[in-house]
Protein backbone atom coordinates (compact mmCIF):
# COMPACT_ATOMS: atom_id res chain seq x y z
CA UNK A 1 0.00 0.00 0.00
CA UNK A 2 1.36 3.82 -1.09
CA UNK A 3 2.31 5.57 2.10
CA UNK A 4 -0.15 8.23 3.58
CA UNK A 5 1.74 12.00 3.83
CA UNK A 6 0.42 15.13 5.14
CA UNK A 7 1.92 18.05 4.65
CA UNK A 8 0.97 20.90 7.59
CA UNK A 9 2.61 24.33 7.64
CA UNK A 10 6.27 23.31 7.64
CA UNK A 11 5.81 20.12 9.24
CA UNK A 12 5.92 16.93 6.83
CA UNK A 13 4.21 13.90 8.66
CA UNK A 14 4.47 10.31 7.20
CA UNK A 15 7.36 8.49 5.44
CA UNK A 16 10.55 8.76 5.52
CA UNK A 17 10.22 11.56 8.20
CA UNK A 18 10.17 10.88 12.15
CA UNK A 19 6.53 11.87 11.86
CA UNK A 20 4.80 8.34 11.33
CA UNK A 21 1.12 7.65 10.34
CA UNK A 22 -0.58 5.38 11.97
CA UNK A 23 -4.62 5.86 11.13
CA UNK A 24 -6.31 8.93 9.58
CA UNK A 25 -9.89 9.30 10.07
CA UNK A 26 -12.59 11.58 8.24
CA UNK A 27 -10.20 12.69 5.27
CA UNK A 28 -12.73 9.91 3.34
CA UNK A 29 -15.40 10.33 5.11
CA UNK A 30 -18.95 12.07 4.29
CA UNK A 31 -19.17 14.73 6.47
CA UNK A 32 -22.53 15.06 8.69
CA UNK A 33 -25.15 16.91 6.01
CA UNK A 34 -28.34 19.13 6.41
CA UNK A 35 -30.39 18.27 4.20
CA UNK A 36 -33.04 20.74 3.37
CA UNK A 37 -35.59 18.75 3.61
CA UNK A 38 -39.28 19.98 4.95
CA UNK A 39 -42.44 17.93 6.77
CA UNK A 40 -45.23 17.55 4.39
CA UNK A 41 -48.15 19.00 6.50
CA UNK A 42 -50.59 16.61 5.08
CA UNK A 43 -48.62 13.72 4.06
CA UNK A 44 -46.41 10.89 5.55
CA UNK A 45 -42.64 11.77 4.79
CA UNK A 46 -40.83 15.09 3.87
CA UNK A 47 -40.48 16.85 0.36
CA UNK A 48 -36.71 16.76 -0.35
CA UNK A 49 -34.15 19.08 -0.13
CA UNK A 50 -30.32 20.31 -1.35
CA UNK A 51 -28.35 18.52 1.20
CA UNK A 52 -25.46 20.70 1.92
CA UNK A 53 -21.91 19.22 3.95
CA UNK A 54 -21.23 20.59 6.86
CA UNK A 55 -17.91 21.06 8.47
CA UNK A 56 -15.14 18.10 7.76
CA UNK A 57 -12.93 16.98 10.79
CA UNK A 58 -9.92 15.42 10.25
CA UNK A 59 -7.87 13.38 12.43
CA UNK A 60 -4.64 11.90 12.68
CA UNK A 61 -3.20 8.92 14.96
CA UNK A 62 0.19 9.34 14.55
CA UNK A 63 3.87 8.31 16.54
CA UNK A 64 7.41 9.82 16.66
CA UNK A 65 10.17 7.97 16.09
CA UNK A 66 13.62 9.95 17.16
CA UNK A 67 16.53 9.58 18.22
CA UNK A 68 16.91 10.00 21.72
CA UNK A 69 18.48 13.29 22.07
CA UNK A 70 16.45 14.61 19.01
CA UNK A 71 12.99 13.40 20.95
CA UNK A 72 12.08 17.17 22.31
CA UNK A 73 12.72 19.32 19.53
CA UNK A 74 10.73 16.94 17.74
CA UNK A 75 7.79 17.12 20.42
CA UNK A 76 8.70 21.19 20.39
CA UNK A 77 8.20 21.27 16.87
CA UNK A 78 4.91 19.37 16.35
CA UNK A 79 3.56 21.76 19.13
CA UNK A 80 4.74 24.95 17.77
CA UNK A 81 2.93 24.29 14.57
CA UNK A 82 -0.16 23.20 16.27
CA UNK A 83 -0.69 25.67 18.74
CA UNK A 84 -4.14 27.41 19.86
CA UNK A 85 -4.59 29.72 16.90
CA UNK A 86 -4.38 33.74 17.52
CA UNK A 87 -7.35 34.16 15.04
CA UNK A 88 -9.40 32.33 12.10
CA UNK A 89 -6.49 32.48 9.83
CA UNK A 90 -6.98 29.14 7.87
CA UNK A 91 -4.03 27.29 6.90
CA UNK A 92 -3.26 24.48 3.78
CA UNK A 93 -3.38 20.90 4.93
CA UNK A 94 -2.16 18.71 2.10
CA UNK A 95 -2.40 15.21 2.61
CA UNK A 96 -1.22 12.22 0.01
CA UNK A 97 -3.02 8.72 0.28
CA UNK A 98 -2.94 6.26 -2.26
CA UNK A 99 -1.00 8.40 -4.33
CA UNK A 100 -3.41 11.49 -4.90
CA UNK A 101 -3.15 15.02 -3.27
CA UNK A 102 -5.61 17.05 -1.88
CA UNK A 103 -5.90 19.86 -0.44
CA UNK A 104 -8.35 21.94 2.29
CA UNK A 105 -8.37 24.86 4.38
CA UNK A 106 -8.20 24.06 8.26
CA UNK A 107 -7.32 25.11 11.47
CA UNK A 108 -5.62 22.61 14.46
CA UNK A 109 -8.70 21.94 16.95
CA UNK A 110 -7.26 19.01 19.22
CA UNK A 111 -3.50 18.30 20.01
CA UNK A 112 -2.70 15.18 22.36
CA UNK A 113 1.03 14.33 22.93
CA UNK A 114 1.23 11.25 25.33
CA UNK A 115 3.64 10.56 27.65
CA UNK A 116 4.48 6.72 28.32
CA UNK A 117 7.15 4.68 29.17
CA UNK A 118 9.04 4.21 25.86
CA UNK A 119 9.37 8.50 25.33
CA UNK A 120 12.41 8.22 27.24
CA UNK A 121 12.98 5.97 23.76
CA UNK A 122 12.24 8.54 21.12
CA UNK A 123 8.89 6.78 20.79
CA UNK A 124 5.65 9.11 21.39
CA UNK A 125 2.41 8.47 20.65
CA UNK A 126 0.35 11.86 18.86
CA UNK A 127 -3.16 12.42 17.79
CA UNK A 128 -4.16 15.85 15.70
CA UNK A 129 -7.18 16.90 14.69
CA UNK A 130 -8.14 19.79 11.88
CA UNK A 131 -11.33 21.41 11.70
CA UNK A 132 -12.31 22.23 7.72
CA UNK A 133 -14.91 25.11 7.17
CA UNK A 134 -15.26 24.27 3.81
CA UNK A 135 -15.13 19.88 3.36
CA UNK A 136 -14.66 20.57 0.58
CA UNK A 137 -10.81 18.59 -0.74
CA UNK A 138 -9.56 20.63 -3.63
CA UNK A 139 -6.56 19.64 -6.26
CA UNK A 140 -3.61 21.42 -5.36
CA UNK A 141 -3.17 22.49 -9.13
CA UNK A 142 -5.49 24.61 -9.84
CA UNK A 143 -6.68 24.34 -14.46
CA UNK A 144 -6.90 27.41 -16.02
CA UNK A 145 -8.76 28.73 -19.03
CA UNK A 146 -8.35 32.47 -21.05
CA UNK A 147 -11.31 32.61 -23.15
CA UNK A 148 -11.72 35.05 -25.81
CA UNK A 149 -14.36 37.97 -25.91
CA UNK A 150 -17.37 36.92 -28.16
CA UNK A 151 -15.99 32.90 -27.57
CA UNK A 152 -15.93 30.35 -25.24
CA UNK A 153 -13.56 26.90 -23.65
CA UNK A 154 -14.47 23.92 -22.69
CA UNK A 155 -14.03 23.22 -18.76
CA UNK A 156 -13.21 19.58 -17.49
CA UNK A 157 -14.11 19.06 -14.16
CA UNK A 158 -12.78 15.83 -12.57
CA UNK A 159 -14.40 16.11 -8.72
CA UNK A 160 -17.31 14.61 -7.54
CA UNK A 161 -18.97 18.38 -6.56
CA UNK A 162 -19.08 21.95 -8.01
CA UNK A 163 -16.45 23.87 -7.33
CA UNK A 164 -16.22 27.90 -7.24
CA UNK A 165 -14.08 29.58 -10.10
CA UNK A 166 -12.05 33.11 -9.89
CA UNK A 167 -12.90 34.72 -13.18
CA UNK A 168 -10.43 37.88 -14.28
CA UNK A 169 -12.16 39.89 -17.42
CA UNK A 170 -9.51 42.04 -18.99
CA UNK A 171 -10.58 45.46 -20.47
CA UNK A 172 -11.41 47.07 -22.96
CA UNK A 173 -15.17 46.04 -22.79
CA UNK A 174 -18.74 46.72 -22.08
CA UNK A 175 -21.27 44.75 -19.95
CA UNK A 176 -19.44 41.44 -19.50
CA UNK A 177 -20.96 38.66 -19.43
CA UNK A 178 -19.56 35.15 -18.23
CA UNK A 179 -21.61 32.04 -18.69
CA UNK A 180 -21.31 28.49 -17.63
CA UNK A 181 -23.09 26.20 -19.67
CA UNK A 182 -23.83 22.91 -17.60
CA UNK A 183 -24.25 19.45 -19.14
CA UNK A 184 -27.18 19.04 -19.45
CA UNK A 185 -27.92 22.02 -20.96
CA UNK A 186 -28.79 24.53 -18.16
CA UNK A 187 -26.13 27.39 -17.57
CA UNK A 188 -26.18 30.38 -15.33
CA UNK A 189 -24.28 33.68 -15.98
CA UNK A 190 -23.32 37.01 -14.11
CA UNK A 191 -22.97 39.80 -16.27
CA UNK A 192 -22.41 43.51 -15.15
CA UNK A 193 -23.34 46.51 -15.84
CA UNK A 194 -20.17 48.78 -16.13
CA UNK A 195 -17.59 50.06 -19.12
CA UNK A 196 -14.16 48.34 -18.99
CA UNK A 197 -11.28 50.55 -20.90
CA UNK A 198 -8.00 49.32 -21.43
CA UNK A 199 -5.77 47.91 -18.97
CA UNK A 200 -8.75 47.56 -16.68
CA UNK A 201 -9.35 44.10 -14.84
CA UNK A 202 -12.68 42.85 -12.86
CA UNK A 203 -12.31 39.78 -10.88
CA UNK A 204 -15.41 37.72 -10.01
CA UNK A 205 -14.74 35.67 -7.07
CA UNK A 206 -17.41 32.87 -6.96
CA UNK A 207 -16.11 31.50 -3.65
CA UNK A 208 -16.27 34.44 -1.55
CA UNK A 209 -19.00 35.91 -3.83
CA UNK A 210 -16.87 39.12 -4.00
CA UNK A 211 -16.05 41.64 -6.89
CA UNK A 212 -13.31 43.57 -7.33
CA UNK A 213 -12.07 45.78 -10.20
CA UNK A 214 -8.74 47.78 -10.69
CA UNK A 215 -10.33 51.02 -10.87
CA UNK A 216 -11.69 50.88 -7.44
CA UNK A 217 -15.75 50.89 -8.42
CA UNK A 218 -18.32 48.65 -6.30
CA UNK A 219 -19.69 47.28 -9.30
CA UNK A 220 -21.93 44.55 -7.10
CA UNK A 221 -25.10 47.04 -7.67
CA UNK A 222 -24.97 46.56 -11.05
CA UNK A 223 -25.53 42.72 -12.12
CA UNK A 224 -27.81 43.04 -14.95
CA UNK A 225 -31.19 40.91 -15.99
CA UNK A 226 -30.28 37.40 -15.73
CA UNK A 227 -27.70 37.15 -13.23
CA UNK A 228 -27.39 34.58 -10.49
CA UNK A 229 -25.85 35.42 -7.17
CA UNK A 230 -22.12 35.39 -7.72
CA UNK A 231 -21.86 32.56 -5.44
CA UNK A 232 -23.87 30.49 -7.37
CA UNK A 233 -21.96 30.39 -10.45
CA UNK A 234 -20.44 27.27 -10.36
CA UNK A 235 -18.39 24.48 -12.40
CA UNK A 236 -20.40 21.42 -12.29
CA UNK A 237 -18.67 17.80 -12.38
CA UNK A 238 -18.25 16.72 -16.20
CA UNK A 239 -17.53 19.03 -18.72
CA UNK A 240 -18.70 22.47 -18.94
CA UNK A 241 -18.89 25.40 -21.27
CA UNK A 242 -17.47 29.25 -19.98
CA UNK A 243 -17.91 31.88 -22.30
CA UNK A 244 -17.58 35.72 -21.94
CA UNK A 245 -19.99 37.76 -24.03
CA UNK A 246 -19.32 41.74 -24.31
CA UNK A 247 -20.40 44.77 -26.10
CA UNK A 248 -18.60 48.09 -26.84
CA UNK A 249 -14.99 47.69 -28.36
CA UNK A 250 -12.88 45.57 -27.97
CA UNK A 251 -9.29 44.17 -28.67
CA UNK A 252 -7.09 41.49 -28.73
CA UNK A 253 -6.47 41.76 -25.30
CA UNK A 254 -10.11 41.74 -24.10
CA UNK A 255 -10.20 38.42 -22.59
CA UNK A 256 -11.49 36.45 -19.44
CA UNK A 257 -8.78 34.32 -17.18
CA UNK A 258 -10.95 31.08 -15.85
CA UNK A 259 -9.04 29.50 -12.13
CA UNK A 260 -10.86 26.81 -10.28
CA UNK A 261 -9.59 23.30 -8.75
CA UNK A 262 -11.06 19.48 -8.96
CA UNK A 263 -13.34 19.87 -6.11
CA UNK A 264 -13.83 16.25 -4.17
CA UNK A 265 -16.55 15.79 -1.39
Amino acid sequence: MLPTTMQWQDLTIGLPGVYQVLRLDGWEDMPPLDSGDEPRPARHGDWAGTPYAQARTVTLTGRIRAPRGEVLDRVRDLRRVCAVPDDDTLWPLTITALGESLTVDARVSQRIISHEKYVRLGHVPFTLQWACPDPVRYDPDPVHLAVPAGGSRPAPQEGTTATRPVVTVYGPCTNPRITVARPGGASRSVGFATTMFTGDTLTIDCGTGTVTTSWGDDVTGTLTPGSVPIEYLTIPTGTSTVALAVTGTTTAATRAHVTYRHAYL
